[in-house]
């Protein structure tokens, strides 16, 4: 019963992920289609059949074409007792001429015993991983 539940929280996870970056490019565009600075509050939850099973919370600025994005999702409910589960996103980086100029991605992740986290700096485009645990030098 226990793997049927982790399988559940781990496909929602990717469902949170690919929400949230959905709002966040919807967001951007049409925010910045009126406006050059804003800062937008974002909450999202999400539910198996009625129960819910983890919430994020995100926070979107944007002040002289320097983008900040600040999130944290969590397990709520029943599900925490299954899979206790926190993930913690930061993101920066410049928006000039309609397009996205990444700076820096920092991702924590936290579930039961196991800790992880990955922190990548871009240069001129160019992606530098900065650090990484678990070490990912081992990973096929």
């Amino acid at each position: 019963m226990k793997k049927y539940f982790k399988i559940m929280i781990n496909l929602c996870r990717i469902s949170l992920k690919s929400m949230f970056t959905l709002i966040i490019i919807f967001t951007f565009y049409s925010k910045l289609s009126f406006s050059n600075d804003f800062q937008e509050n974002i909450e999202i939850k999400a539910y198996i059949r009625g129960i819910n099973l983890a919430e994020a919370k995100a926070i979107i600025k944007i002040k002289h074409d320097i983008y900040d994005i600040k999130m944290q999702a969590k397990t709520i409910g029943i599900f925490s007792i299954f899979s206790n589960w926190e993930q913690k996103i930061i993101a920066n980086g410049e928006f000039r001429n309609s397009e996205f100029f990444s700076k820096m991605y920092y991702s924590e992740d936290r579930r039961e015993t196991k800790n992880g986290h990955i922190k990548i700096i871009f240069n001129n485009g160019i992606p530098k991983l900065e650090s990484a645990q678990p070490d990912p030098k081992g990973d096929k």
